[in-house]
């Protein structure tokens, strides 16, 4: 049990959704061939809403779309973006445009266009708001923290939006997805756990140290109720396997 606790330091959590199958799985085995020979699974979106009193026209609006998608795609971690850039006839010319031909640009490529955005999910008119979708996408087999990529995207995307002043208070940016937001459950879930045994154990031990009559006849009952836990997790720790909610 002493050698157990010198291996607990070294236990890892791990909030990874391919822990959940095992490595030889259908879905698993698939997920690889997909991304190596089509592209990366995880979407990753972020949603740049204009406010209903943002005075900012078609143009600048646009060019603020396409400031996000580029610094989408210049995270290590993406591999690939889509937008309404990506439908329009300018395709990937756009990003190499030089800032005083993109006006003319939108002008002559979005007219007209808002309903076909919105049926490709691209754009969304609500009452109070005009909102655009970009989708950045990730790998899913690597080992990548969802939650830290979208707040490094986030805080890039508001930094870089300061250029545009007190027009910036009428543009709100959201991150979200998916897979982050599974990650994100995970997480919890695994803190949960942890807060769990460790309020069972107190229980325990002030149950059994009221039981016991004594603080020290306690301490020693609970050696066995503690002793499996130690060497599981102190066991994990040394062989370097990480500790997640998934089969092992």
């Amino acid at each position: 049990m002493i050698a157990a606790v010198a291996g607990l330091p070294g236990l890892q959590t791990s909030i990874r959704i391919e822990t959940l199958f095992a490595s030889d799985s259908r879905v698993i085995q698939d997920y690889h061939r997909l991304e190596e020979h089509i592209g990366p699974l995880v979407p990753i979106e972020i949603l740049v809403a204009f406010d209903k009193s943002c005075q900012m026209n078609d143009q600048l609006r646009m060019n603020i779309v396409w400031r996000v998608n580029n610094i989408l795609l210049k995270h290590p971690d993406v591999k690939s973006t889509t937008s309404a850039l990506t439908i329009s006839p300018s395709g990937g010319l756009f990003e190499s445009l030089p800032p005083n031909i993109r006006p003319r640009v939108i002008e002559k490529s979005f007219p007209h266009q808002d309903l076909r955005l919105e049926e490709m999910a691209f754009l969304r008119h609500t009452v109070n708001r005009e909102v655009w979708r970009v989708t950045a996408h990730v790998n899913a087999m690597e080992k990548l923290d969802y939650g830290q990529i979208l707040n490094d995207l986030r805080t890039k995307i508001q930094s870089d939006l300061k250029i545009y002043g007190d027009q910036q208070k009428s543009v709100t940016v959201t991150t979200s997805g998916i897979m982050p937001l599974v990650h994100q459950i995970q997480r919890q879930l695994l803190d949960d756990l942890f807060r769990s045994l460790l309020n069972a154990l107190l229980v325990i031990t002030l149950t059994i140290t009221i039981v016991e009559a004594g603080v020290i006849n306690g301490i020693l009952v609970m050696l066995s109720n503690v002793f499996p836990i130690v060497i599981a997790l102190g066991c994990m720790g040394w062989l370097a396997h990480p500790m997640d909610i998934g089969p092992s």
